[in-house]
Protein backbone atom coordinates (compact mmCIF):
# COMPACT_ATOMS: atom_id res chain seq x y z
CA UNK A 1 0.00 0.00 0.00
CA UNK A 2 2.67 2.28 0.84
CA UNK A 3 5.03 1.73 -2.51
CA UNK A 4 1.35 2.13 -4.22
CA UNK A 5 0.98 5.44 -2.73
CA UNK A 6 4.72 6.32 -3.39
CA UNK A 7 4.70 5.00 -7.01
CA UNK A 8 1.88 7.23 -7.23
CA UNK A 9 3.48 10.36 -6.42
CA UNK A 10 5.98 9.78 -8.44
CA UNK A 11 3.86 9.04 -11.48
CA UNK A 12 2.36 12.53 -10.86
CA UNK A 13 6.18 14.64 -10.44
CA UNK A 14 7.10 13.19 -13.33
CA UNK A 15 4.06 13.37 -15.61
CA UNK A 16 4.98 14.34 -19.28
CA UNK A 17 8.70 13.55 -18.70
CA UNK A 18 9.79 10.80 -20.88
CA UNK A 19 11.91 9.01 -18.02
CA UNK A 20 12.12 8.85 -14.60
CA UNK A 21 15.43 9.75 -13.47
CA UNK A 22 17.13 8.95 -10.36
CA UNK A 23 17.10 12.35 -8.91
CA UNK A 24 13.75 12.82 -9.62
CA UNK A 25 13.02 9.65 -7.63
CA UNK A 26 15.04 10.88 -4.83
CA UNK A 27 13.52 14.19 -4.70
CA UNK A 28 10.01 12.88 -4.62
CA UNK A 29 9.81 9.34 -2.51
CA UNK A 30 10.36 10.08 1.20
CA UNK A 31 13.40 8.12 3.60
CA UNK A 32 9.80 5.99 4.83
CA UNK A 33 12.49 3.52 6.17
CA UNK A 34 13.98 5.77 8.31
CA UNK A 35 10.08 7.58 9.36
CA UNK A 36 9.05 3.33 10.39
CA UNK A 37 12.12 3.41 12.33
CA UNK A 38 11.84 6.57 14.05
CA UNK A 39 8.38 5.65 15.03
CA UNK A 40 8.98 2.46 16.06
CA UNK A 41 11.61 3.77 18.62
CA UNK A 42 9.23 6.53 19.75
CA UNK A 43 6.27 3.75 19.86
CA UNK A 44 8.46 1.91 22.25
CA UNK A 45 9.64 4.48 24.58
CA UNK A 46 5.89 5.99 25.03
CA UNK A 47 4.25 2.25 25.68
CA UNK A 48 2.21 2.67 22.78
CA UNK A 49 1.96 -0.69 21.35
CA UNK A 50 -0.45 -0.66 18.87
CA UNK A 51 1.55 2.46 17.03
CA UNK A 52 4.49 0.26 17.65
CA UNK A 53 3.04 -2.79 15.88
CA UNK A 54 1.76 -0.32 13.30
CA UNK A 55 5.73 0.56 12.33
CA UNK A 56 7.46 -2.79 12.79
CA UNK A 57 4.23 -3.68 9.98
CA UNK A 58 5.61 -1.29 7.85
CA UNK A 59 9.38 -2.21 8.81
CA UNK A 60 8.64 -5.83 7.85
CA UNK A 61 6.90 -4.89 4.84
CA UNK A 62 9.33 -3.15 3.79
CA UNK A 63 11.97 -6.16 4.26
CA UNK A 64 14.27 -4.58 6.63
CA UNK A 65 16.92 -6.27 8.88
CA UNK A 66 16.14 -6.04 12.59
CA UNK A 67 19.49 -5.05 14.12
CA UNK A 68 18.92 -1.25 12.28
CA UNK A 69 15.41 -1.38 14.05
CA UNK A 70 17.05 -2.33 17.74
CA UNK A 71 20.25 0.30 16.70
CA UNK A 72 17.29 2.93 15.92
CA UNK A 73 15.62 2.46 19.52
CA UNK A 74 18.76 1.98 21.03
CA UNK A 75 20.32 5.56 19.74
CA UNK A 76 16.55 7.34 20.87
CA UNK A 77 16.85 5.88 24.22
CA UNK A 78 20.86 7.56 24.47
CA UNK A 79 19.36 10.89 23.33
CA UNK A 80 16.56 9.66 26.39
CA UNK A 81 18.89 8.95 28.73
CA UNK A 82 21.50 12.03 28.56
CA UNK A 83 19.01 14.10 28.51
CA UNK A 84 17.33 12.16 31.92
CA UNK A 85 20.83 12.92 33.24
CA UNK A 86 20.89 16.31 32.55
CA UNK A 87 17.14 16.57 34.40
CA UNK A 88 18.81 14.51 37.06
CA UNK A 89 21.52 17.40 37.14
CA UNK A 90 18.89 20.47 37.69
CA UNK A 91 17.92 20.77 34.30
CA UNK A 92 14.27 21.84 33.22
CA UNK A 93 12.85 19.06 30.37
CA UNK A 94 13.27 21.69 27.99
CA UNK A 95 16.66 23.44 28.85
CA UNK A 96 18.09 18.90 28.18
CA UNK A 97 16.21 18.56 25.25
CA UNK A 98 17.55 21.89 23.62
CA UNK A 99 21.35 20.64 24.47
CA UNK A 100 21.04 17.66 22.27
CA UNK A 101 21.92 17.18 19.48
CA UNK A 102 20.87 17.14 16.55
CA UNK A 103 17.89 18.61 18.24
CA UNK A 104 14.70 16.68 18.82
CA UNK A 105 11.96 17.38 15.98
CA UNK A 106 9.47 19.66 16.74
CA UNK A 107 6.75 17.88 15.82
CA UNK A 108 7.94 15.04 18.18
CA UNK A 109 9.33 17.51 21.11
CA UNK A 110 5.72 16.61 23.38
CA UNK A 111 6.25 13.07 23.07
CA UNK A 112 10.12 13.28 24.16
CA UNK A 113 9.34 14.99 27.00
CA UNK A 114 6.53 12.86 27.97
CA UNK A 115 9.04 9.96 27.73
CA UNK A 116 11.41 12.09 30.04
CA UNK A 117 8.99 12.16 32.30
CA UNK A 118 8.15 8.44 32.02
CA UNK A 119 11.80 7.38 31.90
CA UNK A 120 14.39 7.40 34.83
CA UNK A 121 17.77 7.44 33.83
CA UNK A 122 18.50 4.13 35.31
CA UNK A 123 15.37 2.44 33.43
CA UNK A 124 17.22 4.24 30.62
CA UNK A 125 20.26 2.50 31.60
CA UNK A 126 18.43 -0.83 31.52
CA UNK A 127 16.57 -0.31 28.83
CA UNK A 128 19.96 0.29 26.75
CA UNK A 129 21.17 -3.04 28.29
CA UNK A 130 18.12 -4.66 27.11
CA UNK A 131 18.46 -3.78 23.18
CA UNK A 132 21.97 -4.78 23.72
CA UNK A 133 21.41 -7.70 24.64
CA UNK A 134 18.60 -8.41 21.76
CA UNK A 135 21.18 -7.81 19.25
CA UNK A 136 23.80 -10.18 20.46
CA UNK A 137 21.37 -12.57 20.39
CA UNK A 138 19.91 -11.55 17.07
CA UNK A 139 22.98 -12.57 16.07
CA UNK A 140 23.94 -15.61 18.27
CA UNK A 141 21.00 -17.52 18.87
CA UNK A 142 19.75 -18.82 15.78
CA UNK A 143 16.27 -17.53 16.66
CA UNK A 144 14.91 -15.68 14.24
CA UNK A 145 16.16 -11.74 14.61
CA UNK A 146 12.51 -10.79 13.51
CA UNK A 147 10.86 -12.14 16.81
CA UNK A 148 14.13 -11.46 19.39
CA UNK A 149 13.67 -7.80 17.99
CA UNK A 150 10.14 -7.20 18.49
CA UNK A 151 10.19 -9.01 22.05
CA UNK A 152 12.47 -6.58 23.54
CA UNK A 153 10.68 -3.69 21.50
CA UNK A 154 7.55 -5.07 23.21
CA UNK A 155 8.90 -5.80 26.37
CA UNK A 156 10.60 -1.82 26.59
CA UNK A 157 6.93 -0.49 25.24
CA UNK A 158 5.19 -2.90 28.35
CA UNK A 159 7.26 -0.96 30.59
CA UNK A 160 6.57 2.26 29.94
CA UNK A 161 3.85 1.74 30.07
CA UNK A 162 3.59 0.66 33.79
CA UNK A 163 3.15 2.80 36.59
CA UNK A 164 6.37 1.80 38.17
CA UNK A 165 8.55 3.68 35.53
CA UNK A 166 7.63 7.08 35.88
CA UNK A 167 9.19 9.55 37.80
Amino acid sequence: MLVHSELDKLALFCAGAREVTLEAAELCVGDSAEASLEDAAFATAMGDQPSLARALGRIAAEGMNPVPVLRAAARHFQRLHLAASRMAGGASADRAMDALRPPVFFKRKDAFRVQLARWTPQTLADALDALAAAEADCKTTGIPAETVSERALIALASRAGRVGVTR
